[in-house]
C-alpha cells in the first residue's frame, strides 16, 4: 500500500505545480491550441496496465475523467460541474456500473481561490473529510484535512522559491500533539523554469519515490517516469489533442489541482464504505 501512497502524494504536488501556471487569454477569437487527452501507463516490461482519458465540453472544460484497466475495461470515472466563472463546484465519482460512490463540493473566495472542499460518501449527511485551504500573499500555504469535518488529521504546508514555484510540500499528522512530520516532497526545475523532478521523502528524510518529467519542443510534458526505492516502477505517456477555440478563454484557477486532489484524497486515505 505504501507504494501507492507515495505515488499519489507525488501526483498531488506535481499536478498542483502544473495547475499554478498562468493561463493567458488570447486576443484573437479563434485560436489553435492543445489539451491533455490521455495518460497511458506501462510497466517496466513495457506492458500496458492502465489508461486515463479526459473528455471536455464545448467550452473546453474537463467534464469527465475516466480510468481503464489493461483490457480497456472501465474501473471508475469522475464527472465535474462548474459555476458561471468556470470553477469546479462539484466532482462526483462513479464505479464501473455508473453507481455514484462519493462526491466533493468546492467553495471559493472572491478571487477564485479554493477555500474548502467537502467530501461525502453517497447517502451520508456527515462528510467523510473537509479540506480547508489557507493562502499567504495570494499563494496556497496550507491544506488542512478534517476527519468527519471536525477532527484535524493532516496538514500539507507549501513553500515557494523567488519565482513563485512550489519547491516543497510538508505533510504533518495532526492527530498527534505536537504534530508529526510524516513526509515531504521537493521539486526541481531546469533553466527554463520547467519542473523536471518531484521527490517524496519519509519523515526521517529518506527518499522513497520520485518522478522524472520529459518535455517536447513546445515545453509540453510528454512522459513521466515513476521510481520507487530507486527502481523504475512505471512509465506514463501523456497524449495531447489539437482543438480550436472560437471564444475568449476565461482564466480558470486550480482546475487540474481539484481534479487530481480528488483522486489523491480517495486513494491516500484508504477509507472505504
Amino acid at each position: 500500500m505504501k507504494k501507492f501512497k507515495y505515488f499519489f502524494l507525488l501526483i498531488l504536488i506535481s499536478l498542483l505545480i502544473i495547475s499554478c501556471s498562468k493561463h493567458k487569454s488570447p486576443t484573437a477569437t479563434t485560436i489553435e491550441n492543445t489539451r491533455i487527452k490521455k495518460y497511458i501507463f506501462y510497466d517496466t516490461s513495457n506492458n500496458l496496465f492502465a489508461t486515463q482519458i479526459l473528455d471536455y465540453d464545448s467550452q473546453n472544460r474537463l467534464y469527465k475523467f475516466s480510468e481503464y484497466d489493461a483490457n480497456n475495461n472501465i474501473n471508475k470515472y469522475y464527472i465535474y460541474e462548474y459555476n458561471a466563472n468556470d470553477l469546479i463546484i462539484k466532482a462526483s465519482e462513479y464505479d464501473n456500473s455508473s453507481t455514484l460512490k462519493r462526491y466533493m463540493i468546492y467553495q471559493y473566495d472572491a478571487n477564485g481561490n479554493t477555500v474548502s472542499a467537502v467530501d461525502y460518501f453517497t447517502g451520508d449527511t456527515t462528510p467523510a473529510y473537509v479540506y480547508n485551504y489557507e493562502y499567504v500573499n495570494g499563494k496556497l500555504y496550507k491544506i488542512i484535512w478534517l476527519l468527519n469535518g471536525t477532527e484535524p488529521v493532516h496538514e500539507f504546508i507549501y513553500s515557494y522559491d523567488v519565482y513563485g514555484n512550489i519547491i516543497k510540500c510538508e505533510h504533518y499528522d495532526t492527530i498527534y500533539n505536537p504534530p508529526t512530520l510524516s513526509g515531504y516532497e521537493t521539486v526541481e526545475y531546469d533553466s527554463k523554469n520547467k519542473m523536471v523532478k518531484c521527490s517524496y521523502y519519509d519523515g526521517l528524510g529518506n527518499v522513497k519515490a520520485y518522478f522524472n518529467y520529459f518535455y517536447d519542443e513546445n515545453d509540453n510534458i510528454i512522459k513521466t517516469e515513476y521510481y520507487l526505492d530507486n527502481s523504475l516502477y512505471y512509465v506514463c505517456i501523456w497524449e495531447y489533442e489539437i482543438f480550436w477555440l472560437f471564444f475568449k478563454i476565461n482564466k480558470r484557477k486550480n482546475l487540474i489541482l481539484l481534479i487530481f486532489l480528488k483522486i489523491v484524497i480517495i486513494i491516500f486515505r484508504g477509507k472505504t464504505k
